[in-house]
């Protein structure tokens, strides 16, 4: 018998390509089953996509296909732009304007104290050589500079080059991926040619291509693109400063406002903190070892009881009990209002979707702001102090 196990029978295409590319179904038709049967690289190559590049991918809706291949097209321009027209090296030519004008104002100088017998003529004719070494060193360096042109416009051209030949080969593997989505999800997949994609993907690169050849081709750039090219053309005073006073303001009216409140969780806190504290830190070391070890010891097993000991013992002989007491009375703390808030809430958002969907925009905000952020409005509201810090690692604890 023979095991046809590993086997896989070509897929049989049928209309539905057609239903999916709109145009030329007959030979996406052929190419996505010379793909799909391939045991090794489908050699499909796809004139179209070779010639209009990443238009040919929006055109198609594989926006991932346009903007991946647009920044590797826009990286092998630039370095056409600087070969063709750009101006290798204008630094060190406006450099060297700046230092042979100089030379010159010093040449001069010396011309007139020699002539007036001047003392310090040497001296001038000294800075005056200084200066041309260095003009002649920048010149050489300018030149340098130039001649790499050519080697920049080679090397973008056969950088494009390259490209347009990637997409040409893998343009018609990556339409097939998206034709296997489109028969699973015919809905949210596009497919089809759309002219009006095309469109837009000509005014994003139109948007997107010029402006960024010219700040990375052009050595001095236009004072009218400037506010284009170089910074966001607004003032840090224009709207930073306004914005700042009225936050702050409205920080001190709420601080007032709700000073009660806030008065109310910081003694909330307190409180609780005050009574681990108590037991922590007040009830004698031996009692708390004793307790924490045999804790250790019923929850984890003899070895992890005798590094609890070994552990609890360093923190004794160094002179840190106390301090490290406190710190668990902190960290006790915290968790205890972790408790305390999100067993309610997470038992509200899994039986309330309206709530989770509620909440879990500000989930996603707090999970990915650093965790020194919490302390601007605990400040702000609580003042400094322990119970600030409790409630600080709470939100830090993102609960």
């Amino acid at each position: 018998m023979q095991d046809t196990g590993n086997v896989t029978e070509p897929i049989k295409l049928t209309s539905s390509v057609s239903d999916f590319v709109g145009r030329q179904p007959d030979y996406y038709s052929r190419e996505f089953e010379k793909i799909q049967s391939a045991t090794r690289f489908p050699w499909s190559w796809n004139t179209m996509a070779a010639i209009a590049g990443p238009f040919w991918g929006a055109a198609r809706g594989l926006w991932g296909y346009f903007w991946t291949f647009l920044v590797l097209e826009i990286l092998a321009l630039v370095q056409i732009g600087k070969g063709w027209w750009g101006e290798l090296g204008a630094d060190k030519l406006a450099r060297l304007e700046r230092l042979t004008a100089k030379y010159q104002e010093f040449l001069q100088k010396y011309q007139a104290a020699q002539s007036a017998g001047d003392p310090d003529a040497a001296s001038l004719l000294t800075r005056a050589e200084n200066l041309k070494k260095v003009a002649d060193r920048v010149a050489d360096e300018a030149a340098l500079a130039a001649q790499g042109a050519v080697t920049f416009l080679i090397a973008g051209l056969v950088l494009f080059v390259i490209l347009r030949v990637l997409q040409g080969y893998y343009a018609n593997m990556r339409y097939e991926k998206q034709y296997l989505n489109w028969r699973a999800e015919p809905v949210r997949t596009p497919s089809g040619f759309s002219w009006l994609k095309a469109g837009f993907s000509g005014v994003l690169w139109l948007a997107i291509v010029p402006l960024t050849l010219y700040k990375f081709t052009v050595g001095k750039i236009a004072p009218a693109l400037e506010p284009y090219t170089v910074g966001f053309p607004v003032q840090k005073k224009q709207y930073f400063a306004p914005i700042s006073t009225w936050m702050e303001a409205w920080f001190d009216w709420l601080s007032v406002k709700g000073a009660g409140v806030f008065d109310g969780v910081v003694s909330t806190i307190k409180a609780v903190l005050d009574g681990l504290e108590t037991v922590f830190v007040g009830t004698p070391w031996p009692v708390v070892m004793t307790v924490v070890v045999v804790l250790a010891w019923r929850l984890a097993g003899p070895r992890v009881a005798t590094f609890t000991a070994a552990a609890l013992t360093y923190l004794g002989m160094l002179g840190l009990w106390e301090t490290s007491m406190v710190t668990v009375s902190l960290l006790g703390a915290a968790a205890f209002l972790c408790l305390l808030f999100g067993i309610p809430l997470g038992i509200w958002f899994g039986k309330s979707q309206r709530a989770y969907n509620a909440a879990l925009p500000v989930l996603d905000f707090m999970q990915t702001m650093p965790a020194f952020v919490y302390l601007i409005p605990i400040i702000a509201f609580f003042g400094t102090g322990k119970p600030p810090g409790v409630g600080s690692l709470r939100r830090f604890l993102r609960i």
